[in-house]
């Protein structure tokens, strides 16, 4: 559900050459973590483009999608 806001508010923003970051939900899983991942729209849909990567703030793991099974 983090994942589907990021990408939302990443498709929202006038990028249009925007150099400065915005501050994107961590996607570690944790339902009390409310950590931002400052990255520029342009790094956040590079970094997209790798199925694998999560946004995740300093110190924080992904998700175990097998755990939550």
């Amino acid at each position: 559900m983090i994942r589907r806001a990021n990408n939302l508010m990443c498709e929202s923003l006038d990028t249009g050459g925007r150099a400065d970051p915005v501050g994107f939900f961590c996607e570690c899983g944790d339902a009390d973590c409310f950590e931002q991942v400052w990255l520029t729209p342009e790094a956040y849909d590079a970094a997209r483009t790798d199925a694998a990567w999560s946004a995740l703030a300093s110190g924080h793991e992904p998700v175990d999608d097998d755990a939550a099974a």
